[in-house]
């Protein structure tokens, strides 16, 4: 995919030539929910204001007919346990520091948005192939842009799959960057790291968005020892989320610096790397394959490449 990674080049040289003031988010509706004429679609603000309470929204469309059948039927008054409002978060559409990593979401109809979707059709197909539909995202170390590719491919996913749910979690819990890549700001609210501990329940930590379909799951702090709580209760927490979602999107640890990633594997159904042309290293790359079985691998994205790049190619 190097005509994405040199598009995405060419957009973080731009934000660097750029100092925009920060818009009002209240101000800008989904570019996603809007037709090419701009007119918004009345069904996108239905669907996300729905509740995350127990429901027929919250089946996948690969769930078990019974299943299906149970989750229609009405519960009883009182059947259901009291959550916390659901949280919102409208995805922003300025150009503010790191939009990047939401660039499907700002440039709806660049040609980097349109490639990113084809990429997101492929790895649909490939996690189809794959049990479960989980892909967890990584790299050889820290700084090779897995963070930007994770946030776009599951912008990207939905808005190619609006018939299905999509979850995107912070799996990466030493920096925490998919909530900063997403524009979502809201401290002192529980995340991912708090149902790991046990201190939350999966859906209070999560967070719908306008874009029809995705949710995703930030983490609200750094965790210095994360592989604790990955070797623990990851397996609990990814099958609840495999039972919620049709496709569950995960930016993950890099692999050389830390143990989790081979915590994380076992519950993933694959794992994308992420390489910086240019920047990393062979014998890095090399060392990431012999870490981690190559059955668990789908595929490389090369980002920051230029060598592929072909101006006014369809």
């Amino acid at each position: 995919m190097g005509e994405i990674s040199d598009a995405l080049v060419r957009a973080r040289e731009e934000e660097s030539k750029r100092e925009k003031p920060r818009s009002s988010q209240a101000e800008h509706h989904h570019s996603f929910d809007r037709d090419p004429a701009g007119e918004t679609r009345p069904e996108a603000d239905s669907a996300k204001q729905e509740s995350h309470a127990d429901g027929p929204e919250l089946v996948p469309k690969f769930a078990p007919p019974e299943r299906r059948a149970r989750a229609e039927q009405p519960a009883s008054i009182g059947s259901r346990p009291s959550v916390p409002e659901v949280r919102f978060h409208k995805i922003p559409l300025d150009r503010e520091p790191g939009w990047v990593s939401r660039l499907c979401a700002v440039e709806p109809h660049s040609p980097t948005a349109v490639r990113f979707r084809h990429f997101a059709v492929r790895i649909r197909s490939l996690m189809d192939q794959r049990r479960p539909h989980s892909l967890l995202v990584t790299s050889a170390v820290a700084g090779e842009g897995k963070t930007t590719v994770s946030v776009n491919l599951a912008l990207a996913m939905a808005s190619v799959s609006s018939d299905f749910r999509i979850a995107l979690v912070d799996m990466d819990l030493r920096r925490i960057r998919v909530a900063e890549g997403i524009g979502y700001e809201e401290p002192g609210i529980g995340g991912i790291e708090d149902v790991l501990e046990g201190r939350l329940r999966l859906g209070d930590a999560c967070v719908r968005t306008d874009m029809v379909g995705l949710d995703f799951y930030p983490a609200a702090r750094r965790v210095a020892d994360a592989h604790r709580l990955l070797g623990g209760a990851a397996g609990k927490v990814f099958a609840e989320l495999h039972e919620r979602y049709d496709y569950v999107i995960c930016d993950g640890p890099p692999v050389l610096p830390v143990p989790d990633v081979p915590l994380l594997t076992p519950h993933v159904g694959g794992c994308l790397a992420v390489v910086a042309a240019g920047r990393s290293r062979h014998a890095a790359f090399r060392e990431v394959l012999q870490l981690l079985p190559r059955s668990i691998w789908v595929g490389a994205f090369v980002n920051e490449s230029r060598f592929l790049s072909r101006e006014g190619k369809y």
